[in-house]
């Protein structure tokens, strides 16, 4: 009988971290997808002065936020993913210092193509367990 008692208490605190860890990286993920947008916007509305105030303190908003997010995002998902979100964050500031509109709106769409499959790889799957 405490064996089967052991099992359940076990099993519900497995289940217990695994969705406080999809709902981390849901949050993390979501919130990241609503920065690129308006990093988006941001861009597309500046897109003369993509170093001014107002594009660089967006980017810093996204890269800060990212930056706080990586290190727990590590524990949870693959660090290859991670990796190429930060590296598109890195080209991004590359982009927006030349004031490359192009390359800019290249490297944020390739940032939310990079987020999004992350987010779609992350998600609780059944065949994710087999």
């Amino acid at each position: 009988m405490n064996k089967v008692i052991f099992f359940i208490i076990l099993l519900i605190a497995l289940l217990g971290v695994t969705i406080g860890e999809q709902l981390y990286i849901d949050k993390t993920t979501n919130t990241m997808l609503a920065q690129i947008h308006s990093m988006q916007a941001t861009i597309v509305n500046n897109q003369n002065q993509l170093n001014s105030d107002e594009v660089l303190d967006a980017f810093y908003d996204l890269r800060d936020y990212w930056e706080s997010r990586e290190g727990t995002m590590a524990f949870f998902v693959d660090h290859k993913n991670i990796s190429n979100v930060g590296q598109c964050i890195v080209r991004l500031r590359a982009a927006l210092e030349e004031n490359d509109f192009t390359l800019s709106k290249t490297e944020i769409y390739l940032m939310h193509e990079v987020t999004y499959v992350f987010k779609k790889l992350s998600t609780f799957s059944i065949h994710n367990i087999f």
